[in-house]
């Protein structure tokens, strides 16, 4: 009697030691509270309301852990900390990656495609991402994505990689759900995705979802930061050539427990080499041997700004919006005076050239949620870019030939090429949770694409002519008004059953492309594009392997070709069609309990329905002629072995093997400038082919705030050519003649430039204090490490009247001769 009264009055005095406190549950990607999300911890449990919030009663004093599950949402534990009363838990999207608890995440290579189970994406913490994009002349998201499976390497001033075999230009970068047709600088140099602006970035380039389009090479969704709803935030950084800054305010009246509606986030860049060359072109008036600095007349720049913001009315209905402007450039002019030239009136060599370019957008969109499973998305937006080239050349020297006549040869070029294009999107799509094991998506969209390109130019080509001589022709081509209307509907079923090791994945997209220009139009049958993704766990929780998962997927994607959104009638439109391929792979991905995660997958494309380009006389003048007939395969390997989670040493190795034939059997070109053999196939690499790309990244942390980042690269050569020199007598307009000789390039399989040994090192200091706001880094970074011991080329032209080729300067076999390096601060609060 005298247990059963004890345990009575422990019962009853139990409540006066309970701890109070409340709990959120909200999706970590939008933020939008899970209504009806259960807690469980040992001896109880709880439901969320309308608001996602639900009050909890536990035992004060022990340690307790709860678990939070919502259909559709990966299950979370979390423990209760010993101090606090509100706590907020945001829970993954079994339906996709999403951020979670303010780290960083970047996925890469889906690769396996899909959603779930079967989107095998890799996921860098916050310091692994931010340590691989911010290095370098121009911090850059693209420095990050170019060391991942799959991606050619392009070198290091271009963000246009091949992606599995696809031309770099085929790439599709979405931001927030809105398509960007030219996220690039300085013409592909640099993207215009800034590390401090970007939250998550996913490069799919598997069977990815029937949810994107537009691309047969591989989709970069890029989420932008999101403002925090309870804190100011603002982080600034300087760096060897630019000046960054992000900042961020909670917008909204706060409620009790601190938490306002929503926030808007700012980012911004502005390099500064002007002051750099204002400074060199100072000092080149004391001394002369400086004095090319003074030919640049605008300094390299990129100026940009952009926002994100988000408000949530209701606990159902949430309000986002994006915006983006940037501007990028360079100018350079010179003269040179030569007096034997002047004394027959000639004033001697000029040179004026310039790039300008802007790229901006804004898209705004709805997140609502009807009922807790169901969540409706619509985003609009417009964007507008400009880009205007202009090369302007005048040079006059004399020369001599191999009679040993000598003449002034005068050569002017005027090329001026301006490029406005405008966008507009809308977008509507919606997931529907039927129950525990089948996930529903629909959408559709339509995208409105028009092109402009105005040419100014007096350039003229060398065509062979029936009797064997050459005559010059002008190269006229049109000024060019084009637009596109995309359609697109699409359909996904997801079907992940609870607990089991299995799961698929069946999508259709249906595209269709409308193409209007001055004199004609066309448009194909819409393009059905299905594909099929599954996925099986065999191992699971073993001694040595916490998971082994084989995956496979197939499926068919069409988009249209970027060298053709300037053609007029002129340039073959009688047989237009959209590019096509069809992709199938297996894959392979196995956790091991070590912390090892290995991704290995094997994949086949077949492309077809391609555009490729030949140079045809047109009437009086000559221009490009295009054919919708190439076709090619891509096939390859992709591994991947990481190490994220290492108190002193993580990092990850990738490897890629890449097999990549094209076919162009109506043309004389295997690609621009270069000739098929007489009697040769039509079947050749491409030119920015690799066959081998390994990237090796390890990042060594010592001291506690110290950070060692290395990069060793290895890439194997680009195609090379065989070059022949043959003499010709030139017909000039005219009508004289004149004696040359020329060079004529040959496409071989035998051939390929130097192989490509990037090497980078990166040594970070961070400064923090543990319960302050406040935290820092410094940086020094040094690429190109190694080039100065790679030999040199000799650097050979063909002086076109003795057809004998002259010395030049040694080059180094890589980008620049020597190491670059660079350094950056960075300040956050």
């Amino acid at each position: 009697m005298s247990r059963v009264l004890a345990f009575l009055l422990v019962c009853l005095a139990a409540p006066l030691f309970a701890r109070e406190l409340v709990i959120q549950v909200e999706d970590a990607e939008f933020e939008l509270p899970l209504a009806g999300a259960r807690a469980h911890w040992n001896g109880g449990s709880a439901q969320c309301g309308e608001d996602g919030r639900a009050a909890l009663s536990l035992p004060d004093g022990e340690d307790i852990t709860i678990v939070i599950s919502y259909p559709a949402y990966e299950t979370a534990r979390f423990p209760i900390p010993r101090q606090g009363n509100f706590f907020i838990i945001s829970l993954r999207s079994a339906s996709g990656t999403i951020q979670e608890n303010e780290e960083l995440l970047f996925e890469a290579a889906r690769l396996d495609g899909g959603r779930g189970e079967l989107e095998r994406g890799i996921t860098l913490p916050e310091k692994e991402f931010v340590i691989a994009s911010e290095i370098g002349i121009v911090e850059d998201v693209m420095n990050a994505i170019k060391l991942l499976p799959g991606v050619g390497y392009a070198g290091m001033f271009n963000a246009m990689p091949s992606i599995r075999g696809g031309d770099p230009g085929d790439l599709q970068a979405v931001l927030d759900g809105f398509y960007i047709d030219n996220p690039y600088h300085w013409g592909g140099g640099f993207s215009i995705f800034d590390p401090k602006m970007v939250q998550r970035a996913t490069l799919s380039h598997g069977v990815f979802s029937a949810r994107f389009g537009h691309t047969v090479s591989g989709i970069l969704e890029v989420t932008s930061k999101r403002a925090s709803n309870k804190y100011a935030e603002l982080e600034i950084g300087v760096s060897t050539s630019a000046f960054n800054f992000s900042a961020a305010l909670p917008l909204g009246e706060a409620d009790a427990f601190g938490a306002r509606k929503g926030g808007a986030a700012f980012f911004g860049k502005l390099t500064y080499w002007d002051g750099f060359v204002w400074t060199a072109q100072g000092i080149a008036q004391l001394f002369p041997a400086l004095s090319p600095v003074n030919a640049v007349k605008t300094a390299p720049y990129i100026r940009s700004f952009g926002f994100s913001a988000n408000y949530r009315f209701t606990p159902r209905l949430e309000a986002i919006a994006n915006g983006y402007v940037g501007t990028d450039g360079v100018g350079i002019a010179y003269e040179t005076e030569d007096p034997t030239a002047q004394l027959l009136g000639d004033p001697g060599s000029s040179l004026d050239y310039s790039w300008n370019n802007t790229v901006s957008f804004l898209s705004a969109g709805l997140l609502y949620n009807p009922v807790n499973t169901a969540l409706i998305k619509a985003t609009f937006g417009a964007g507008y870019n400009a880009a205007k080239y202009v090369y302007k050349l005048r040079r006059s020297f004399y020369t001599y030939n191999s009679h040993g006549f000598k003449w002034l040869v005068e050569t002017k070029l005027n090329d001026v090429i301006t490029m406005p294009a405008v966008q507009a999107q809308a977008r509507v799509e919606g997931d529907w949770l039927w129950n525990e094991a089948f996930l529903f998506s629909a959408g559709v969209e339509e995208v409105y694409r028009g092109w402009s390109a105005i040419f100014e130019n007096n350039l003229v080509r060398d065509v062979i002519m029936p009797d064997g001589t050459y005559k010059q022709f002008p190269i006229y081509p049109p000024d060019v008004h084009n637009t596109g209307f995309f359609t697109s509907g699409w359909g996904v079923v997801e079907w992940k059953p609870p607990k089991k090791k299995y799961s698929v994945e069946a999508g259709l997209r249906v595209d269709h492309l409308f193409f209007t220009a001055r004199d004609f139009t066309a448009s194909e049958a819409p393009s059905l594009n299905p594909r099929l993704n599954a996925s099986y766990r065999l191992l699971s929780d073993t001694a040595h392997i916490d998971s082994l998962t084989i995956t496979a997927g197939t499926g068919l994607f069409s988009s249209i070709s970027p060298v053709v959104t300037f053609i007029d009638s002129n340039m073959g439109v009688e047989d237009w069609r959209e590019t096509r391929a069809w992709t199938s792979l297996v894959g392979v991905k196995t956790e091991f309990a070590a912390g090892l995660t290995l991704n290995v997958e094997a994949y086949y494309k077949y492309i077809y329905n391609r555009a490729y380009g030949d140079i045809v006389q047109i009437e009086s003048y000559v221009g490009e002629k295009y054919f919708f007939d190439g076709f090619g395969h891509a096939a390859g390997i992709d591994v991947m072995l990481q190490k994220f989670k290492g108190e002193r040493f993580n990092g990850w190795l990738s490897y890629s093997f890449n097999l990549t034939r094209y076919n162009n059997p109506q043309s004389a070109y295997a690609f621009s400038g270069t000739l098929f053999p007489d009697g040769a196939d039509k079947w050749y690499y491409p030119n920015f082919h690799r066959a081998h790309i390994l990237n090796i990244v390890m990042n060594f942390r010592f001291l506690k705030k110290f950070n060692l980042y290395t990069r060793v690269g290895f890439a194997s050569g680009l195609p090379d050519v065989d070059r022949k020199v043959s003499p010709y007598i030139l017909v000039t307009s005219s009508g004289g003649y004149i004696y040359k000789w020329r060079e004529f390039k040959y496409y071989t399989d035998a051939k390929r430039s130097p192989f490509s040994i990037p090497v980078d090192l990166k040594l970070s200091y961070y400064f923090y204090k543990p319960d302050g706001k406040t935290s820092g880094e410094f940086y020094i970074a040094v690429e190109n490490t190694i080039v100065l011991l790679l030999p040199a080329m000799e650097n050979k032209t063909l002086n076109p009247y003795t057809g004998k080729y002259e010395p030049g300067s040694d080059n180094p076999l890589y980008e620049l001769p020597i190491p670059m390096v660079s350094f950056g601060f960075k300040w956050s609060y």
